[in-house]
């Protein structure tokens, strides 16, 4: 976790180690393809978060993840089998999930 006042770097702290992350990664041929989600939270409900995450996920083609119907835990539990499905390790980065309506369910 990254935390700090606006306007201190933050973001750009983040984007530089995933930059780093991802040169890493690329140099050792036994790792696992790396997978950087990048999600802006401000304004959005814990649900919503978790169905950008599934729709970048799914395949092409694929019918989107509903808008509604369906509770967070639906979606967690989806968005899990999307992960399993794509394999590889993913590195969700959460930006200003402070900001998050319903911060609690992570």
């Amino acid at each position: 976790m990254l935390y700090g006042r606006a306007g201190f770097g933050k973001t750009a702290v983040i984007k530089y180690m995933m930059d780093v992350l991802r040169d890493e990664v690329a140099k050792r041929p036994d790792a696992d393809e790396l997978f950087v989600h990048e999600l802006n939270c401000n304004g959005q409900t814990a649900y919503s978060v978790v169905r950008t995450l599934i729709n970048e996920l799914l395949p092409e083609g694929a019918s989107e993840f509903p808008r509604r119907g369906l509770s967070t835990a639906d979606a967690f539990e989806e968005l899990y089998a999307q992960f399993d499905r794509r394999g590889g390790t993913h590195f969700v980065v959460f930006d200003e999930i402070d900001h998050l309506d319903d911060v609690d369910t992570f």
